[in-house]
């Protein structure tokens, strides 16, 4: 009975894809992604997704759509994650739950735990992370100078908490080359050296910032 239920899934999608594709929209695309929640096809609908939003990136509808596909995906990570926030609170509890929040573009959420998670445990350097993530994401598409200085006040914050966070230090020194700081990007990429002396990203990165005007 699986193969014939399989079959007759796979049979429904291929007529849904045909037709969203013939009157192609944020509408349709949605109403597709939806269809494949209900039949578990997460792939499918995460690779039309994607298509989705490079196709239609301000659209409320797929923005929405691609909410309910995390959601749908992430159910048990989710359900986790609220029961450790709940029954088992800490540091890491609060920020893995806000970084979930984030992927499912639930913003407020996300800003919401992170900040409660600086608030009860202000020496973990994951919540600034989180917090400064979504600042300098809003810099880049809305080019506000205050999300951008906030962005990099919060990434500084967590470099003094934790000064051999690799993802941290190099993200902060791309980000200060791009505003033109290349004395403060050298610091932070010599700072990887410290703890990876033979990291080749690191190497590649001082020899373009040492060239730059």
């Amino acid at each position: 009975m699986s193969w014939w239920t399989d079959f007759k899934a796979n049979r429904e999608l291929g007529d849904a894809r045909r037709a969203m594709q013939s009157a192609r929209s944020p509408y349709s695309i949605g109403k597709f992604i939806d269809r494949c929640i209900d039949k578990n096809r997460y792939d499918l609908a995460l690779e039309e997704a994607e298509k989705g939003n490079t196709e239609f990136p301000h659209s409320e509808a797929l923005t929405a759509a691609y909410k309910r596909l995390i959601r749908a995906v992430h159910a048990e990570d989710l359900k986790s994650g609220r029961n450790d926030v709940r029954k088992a609170p800490g540091p890491k509890a609060y920020y893995k739950l806000a970084r979930l929040y984030k992927k499912m573009r639930d913003l407020d959420q996300s800003i919401e735990l992170a900040r409660k998670g600086v608030e009860l445990y202000p020496n973990f350097e994951g919540n600034y992370i989180v917090l400064a993530d979504i600042r300098y994401e809003r810099f880049q598409r809305d080019m506000r100078a205050t999300d951008g200085l906030q962005a990099v006040e919060l990434f500084e914050r967590a470099v003094d908490l934790n000064r051999e966070n690799y993802r941290l230090l190099f993200q902060l020194a791309e980000i200060y080359s791009a505003i033109g700081a290349r004395g403060k990007a050298l610091e932070k990429a010599e700072m990887i050296l410290d703890f990876a002396p033979d990291d080749r990203n690191a190497v590649a990165l001082i020899e373009r910032l040492q060239q730059q005007k």
